[in-house]
């Protein structure tokens, strides 16, 4: 949990909500991108030092 209470995170709000669906938190989708880039990518070990992410969509729960 990342302690975030938006009600467009829950199932009835993100349903009624202009998404229609709840969207995932951008903490969440930010933290298994964090994984691919500094294990996956370049291998084991790797450690990053800065990066930034810019939202441009919300990503939804099915």
């Amino acid at each position: 949990m990342t302690g975030e209470r938006n009600s467009l995170h829950n199932d009835r709000a993100g349903r009624e909500s202009v998404f229609g669906k709840p969207i995932l938190h951008g903490g969440v989708s930010s933290g298994i991108l964090n994984a691919l880039v500094a294990e996956d990518l370049p291998g084991p070990g790797t450690v990053f030092l800065e990066i930034a992410w810019k939202f441009v969509k919300a990503v939804g729960v099915e």
